[in-house]
């Protein structure tokens, strides 16, 4: 993982809105990686045009992995 690839208000140092920092320390980390895995992945799968065989690659994961994290997250990528 790359500072590119992290949210904005990750890379900028800026802070969340309080509110999503609300909760205990499970419900906010969930907030975070999901927050975390949606952006990653609508980025690579735009990069790669959809292509999640050569998303997975990029992200060094398995392509299996890759489905079950979209299906998770309800991460849709609309190809052109």
């Amino acid at each position: 993982i790359q500072v590119e690839d992290l949210p904005e208000n990750f890379r900028s140092g800026s802070e969340v809105g309080d509110s999503a920092y609300n909760g205990s320390f499970k419900e906010v980390r969930t907030k975070v990686l999901e927050s975390f895995y949606k952006n990653y992945f609508q980025r690579l799968l735009a990069k790669h045009r959809g292509n999640i065989s050569r998303a997975s690659e990029e992200a060094r994961i398995d392509r299996k992995t890759v489905h079950r994290l979209l299906t998770r997250y309800q991460i849709r990528f609309e190809k052109e």
